[in-house]
């Protein structure tokens, strides 16, 4: 086996799929709606720096933000699961594929790294910063992100999830103690953290050495990182390699309850219960309003923050919309003795009912801080919003999706 000739070529199938996929989401809605807010969030973004307070902790926010950017991600290896066996005997000679893979997840980190730095510059500068500073700033970055990426190979020799959350978020706080020294010049503390970072890494590098691959795990890495972008691009299209996980959250069947038994409920039943088992769904969902909840407590700028929420709500929508497609292969449903439209029905329902909790708890952020007018602003600014989404935007997707799949029959 030549494990250069190898890398080469899953690397060039994998950018094949990305490619293949991508380009459903550069022709959708979204990326239009992605490119609008971009460029709104980045002029009032601009206003915001303006007005700026001076006791705002620019430093801390930047600190915190590289911190976890630098402590997320794994190396990508471009394993698939029959790899568990036939590249098994071969494992002595992966050497240079592995380099490869390594160079490979740095330079592709460093590129998103290069993207928020952009970002941050003007937030730097403005706290009265310079760019030669900053510039050094980032080089820092850089190395602690390739020596994050280090010790959570090493940590992928570990047991335990436990293990690699606490290792999460050990890096986390190093990362963001080291960044955090370094921008207000205490250099002494940042090597202080960096001597205790490298301690670190040197202790799991050690408990690794002489093992073999995990495969088990490197795999799972890729598979968990394949499924994130085939969420995305189920969004815009069929993708067949998308696969569904299903937690039971027992917890939740109280609100189950509350929707009534019987005949015309039953659409209503089955997506309510598909949202909440869903892997996908609802963590999605979560994360989503707790994002929305954060942003709204840290930008004062009404205006901003109702733009930042309504990306959020219409992302929300946009992506929970693809419950329509979560049964198709189910035929089961064919039989219902049910109208179509029930299905319809049903899952705008949902979207209803989840976009306005939302919405509600992002009105909560200026309700809780006195600011009731821009409170009741958003309020009917979000309603308005629901009102166009659901009523003639879902609509609109639900019935060319049912024209497709008429045409198909």
């Amino acid at each position: 086996m030549e494990s250069k000739a190898l890398w080469a070529k899953r690397a060039e199938e994998r950018f094949r799929e990305i490619v293949r996929y991508g380009r459903y989401l550069a022709n959708d809605h979204m990326a239009l709606f992605l490119l609008i807010v971009l460029g709104a969030g980045g002029f009032y973004y601009q206003r915001w720096l303006e007005n700026m307070p001076d006791t705002f902790p620019a430093d801390g926010v930047i600190a915190a933000l590289f911190a976890f950017l630098a402590a997320r991600g794994s190396v990508i290896t471009f394993f698939r699961a029959p790899d568990r066996v036939f590249l098994l005997p071969l494992e002595a000679k992966m050497g240079p594929y592995l380099i490869r893979c390594f160079l490979f997840s740095a330079g592709l980190n460093a590129a998103v790294l290069f993207f928020f730095a952009i970002a941050a510059l003007p937030l730097h500068l403005r706290a009265g910063g310079t760019g030669t500073f900053f510039f050094a700033f980032f080089l820092t970055v850089l190395v602690m992100k390739a020596a994050n990426l280090a010790v959570r190979w090493f940590m992928d020799h570990e047991a335990g999830p436990e293990s690699r959350l606490f290792d999460f978020l050990i890096r986390f706080f190093a990362n963001g103690a080291a960044f955090y020294y370094f921008l207000k010049g205490q250099y002494l503390f940042f090597a202080a953290v960096l001597a205790v970072f490298f301690l670190y890494s040197a202790y799991f590098w050690k408990r690794q050495k002489g093992k073999g691959l995990p495969w088990e795990r490197l795999i799972e890495n890729e598979e968990r990182r394949m499924q994130a972008f085939f969420r995305l691009a189920n969004m815009a299209t069929d993708v067949p390699d998308l696969a569904a996980g299903i937690r039971r959250r027992r917890w939740l069947d109280p609100l189950l309850r509350r929707i009534p038994y019987g005949r015309d409920s039953a659409f209503r039943y089955l997506t309510a219960r598909t949202f909440f088992r869903s892997g996908d769904y609802f963590p999605l969902y979560l994360r989503l309003t707790g994002i929305g909840i954060l942003l709204n407590l840290i930008v004062s700028d009404f205006r901003f923050s109702a733009l930042l929420s309504l990306f959020l709500l219409f992302g929300t929508g946009y992506q929970l919309l693809d419950l329509r497609r979560h049964h198709e292969a189910v035929l089961w449903l064919d039989l219902y003795p049910l109208p179509e439209e029930k299905k319809a029905e049903a899952l705008l329902h949902l979207l209803g009912v989840l976009l306005s909790a939302q919405a509600a708890c992002f009105a909560a952020v200026p309700f809780l801080r006195g600011d009731w007018q821009y409170g009741l602003l958003w309020l009917g600014g979000s309603a308005l919003f629901l009102l166009w989404f659901l009523r003639f935007y879902c609509r609109g997707r639900l019935a060319k999706r049912k024209d497709r799949d008429w045409g198909k029959r």
